[in-house]
């Protein structure tokens, strides 16, 4: 009898939840025009200190993809890389366009403990359903379905009923405590705004030094994103060495304006394995490590 009430425990408790909040499954990802998200972002660049950013997307247009479905497309790739996305009664998907599949990501329907497969999708293998709880965001109760992904990255994201993705943990291979989290900051929904501001405030500035980000994410297939900021109009180059030490590609060789850079690296004809992206601005020189695993 006690183990009997043990399991009827997290079912009664969904239960109990659904029934305090009207709850359709879509507003877990809303993608109504004009819907905004603006998130700080935290990096972990250990030894350095950790840095932040403002990321801000939103929802631009319906897309006709070559699969035949219409998706959503996002100003700016989500927390687990998302730009053309999906939602019906039981699943957000993403649409990937190096397969041409339509991958389910979140299962709207399942009770914790759930576990899905994901297949095609930067190296993710599992998703669960970690919890489902009651949470206060922005001022109002909402229901909160966090999940949890894992294969040769590990990430956590939390939907919460009416405002997407709240917060999300990229844990990368593990082996760190994060390699970026991500907080929501503000939104608008439906035009309605929630939060203080869903903009860059105009106070953040310039930085204040050269810094280069760990390359996001990582390890990766077959794509990978690297930040930098430089304080000043300067000379950049930013270039990907092999183990060996051979230059494979030259990212920047420009003279930039100051402020905070992004490029995005196409690994399309590059094998799998260890290499290195190295930045020099204003005599400033760092190299770090990433894995291409395909």
């Amino acid at each position: 009898m006690k183990r009997f009430s043990q399991q009827l425990f997290p079912i009664l408790f969904i239960l109990s939840v659904v029934q305090t909040f009207e709850v359709i499954a879509q507003d877990f990802y809303p993608l109504e025009a004009r819907n905004t998200w603006s998130y700080q972002v935290f990096y972990n660049n250990y030894p350095q200190p950790t840095e932040s950013v403002i990321t801000q997307l939103g929802v631009l247009r319906d897309t006709l993809m070559p699969n035949g479905r219409i998706y959503t497309r996002l100003g700016h790739s989500d927390a687990l890389g998302g730009t053309f996305v999906r939602v019906d009664s039981d699943y957000v998907y993403y649409f990937s366009p190096y397969s041409g599949n339509d991958v389910p990501m979140y299962n709207l329907r399942a009770a914790p403990g759930t576990v899905d497969t994901i297949v095609g999708w930067n190296l993710l293998r599992m998703s669960r359903v970690a919890s489902i709880t009651a949470q206060q965001i922005f001022g109002s109760q909402r229901m909160v379905r966090r999940y949890l992904f894992d294969g040769l990255v590990q990430y956590e994201v939390s939907l919460a009923d009416g405002f997407g993705i709240v917060d999300a943990l990229d844990k990368a291979d593990g082996g760190w405590p994060f390699y970026a989290w991500w907080s929501i900051r503000g939104c608008i929904i439906r035009d309605t705004l929630y939060g203080t501001t869903v903009s860059v405030p105009e106070n953040q500035g310039l930085p204040t030094r050269v810094n280069l980000y760990q390359n996001y994410p990582n390890p990766f297939n077959p794509n990978t994103t690297i930040k930098y900021q430089i304080p000043s109009k300067s000379y950049v180059m930013l270039t990907v060495f092999d183990v060996l030490g051979r230059e494979v590609e030259s990212l920047v060789n420009a003279i930039e304006e100051p402020g905070n850079k992004s490029v995005q690296w196409n690994t399309a004809n590059v094998t799998s394995g260890v290499y290195f992206y190295q930045l020099r601005a204003e005599g400033f020189i760092e190299t770090r490590k990433m894995l291409l695993v395909k």
